[in-house]
């Protein structure tokens, strides 16, 4: 009973956790997140476009970094987004934004463990 209910209390925190970043970031409800909506979910700036944000990165570098990630060339999914946040500099991002990350990388760690 602990198990299932650990579970279950992991399962409903994980999925609130993408519902609350697919609710704030992904723009055209496809799952799959842009480049321009990884800019937002990581409170990054272009390199055109950053006069509010505390890191800017080139477009071209950023367009390398999504497709070294984005393996199907699909959009990046829920994995390949947890991936992204492991190479940023978490020293770089929002505390919110490292805080909400560490939270569902964690959890979706346990998951795995756990299936």
């Amino acid at each position: 009973a602990y198990v299932w209910h650990a579970w279950n209390e992991y399962l409903t925190m994980h999925e609130e956790l993408w519902r609350d970043i697919s609710t704030q970031y992904d723009i055209n409800r496809d799952a799959r997140y842009n480049m321009a909506e990884l800019f937002e979910v990581f409170h990054l700036g272009h390199a055109d476009k950053c006069h509010d944000r505390e890191v800017c990165v080139p477009k071209e570098r950023a367009a390398r970094w999504m497709d070294n990630v984005d393996d199907e060339q699909d959009g990046v999914d829920q994995d390949e987004l947890l991936e992204l946040f492991r190479q940023l500099p978490e020293s770089f991002l929002p505390i919110g934004v490292v805080e909400r990350m560490q939270n569902l990388a964690a959890i979706s760690a346990r998951l795995r463990w756990i299936q």
